[in-house]
């Protein structure tokens, strides 16, 4: 069962990087939120 939350709490934190390269040039707040969700 530890495993298993460690794995719910590491997944998220693992995509921290990506998350960050999508951002990145975003011009506002709404546009940098829609383009991650594309992105995703």
């Amino acid at each position: 069962m530890a495993k298993c939350r460690s794995a719910r709490v590491a997944m998220p934190l693992s995509w921290l990087p990506l998350i960050a390269d999508y951002t990145r040039f975003g011009r506002s707040a709404g546009s940098t939120f829609r383009g991650t969700l594309l992105g995703y």
